[in-house]
Order: C-alpha cells, then structure tokens, then sequence
C-alpha cells in the first residue's frame, strides 16, 4: 500500500529551515523534488488492495539520490536522516513546506 508523506506545518519546521544557506545543495535538491516528484508517480508500484502502508516513496528516493552523492553507508544515512537538518530538508521536500512558503 502506497505511503503517503504528513504535510502538517510546526512550528519547528519554520525555524530550523532557516539556518541551511538558500544556494546550498540541500535546497536545490529539496526544490527539485518539490516541482518534480509526487507519491502517484510511484502508485503502480503498490498494491492499493493489501498490506499496511509504506514510507513515502518519495522519501525513499531522495534518501537513496542522497546516499548516493554524499557516499553515506546504509548506518550512515539513517543517522543523518536523523540528526542533520540539511539531510531532513531535503527527504521532507514537500511533506511539510512548499518552497513558496520559505
């Protein structure tokens, strides 16, 4: 069953964002998946009938294109995925924030 990613906006989600520079890669990457990326690109994938629901593939995806440009070993993306804030804006793309809204 296919994922689908938590657009609630928090408070938090407002100010650790702006601390990560607006020309790095972590934002350029966050607007690309933002424009281009969406949960029903990958619906064909599942199966809409059975099973519980996934991680957002969307999530999946931009952790795997991260993984693979800063060379992070499975262990290693995990823990940023969890304590580096650059990492989190750029799998949280759209889940929260649309780039308009920065």
């Amino acid at each position: 069953m296919l994922g689908r990613r938590n657009r609630q906006t928090t408070f938090d989600d407002v100010t650790w964002r702006q601390r990560i520079p607006k020309d790095s890669y972590w934002w350029r990457l966050h607007d690309w998946a933002v424009q281009n990326l969406d949960e029903s690109m990958f619906a064909p994938l599942f199966d809409a009938r059975t099973g519980r629901p996934s991680v957002s593939p969307v999530h999946t995806f931009l952790a795997l294109l991260i993984q693979m440009e800063k060379g992070y070993s499975d262990r290693e993306m995990e823990q940023e995925s969890r304590f580096d804030d650059r990492v989190k804006l750029a799998i949280l793309a759209g889940g929260t924030l649309r780039a308009s809204m920065r």
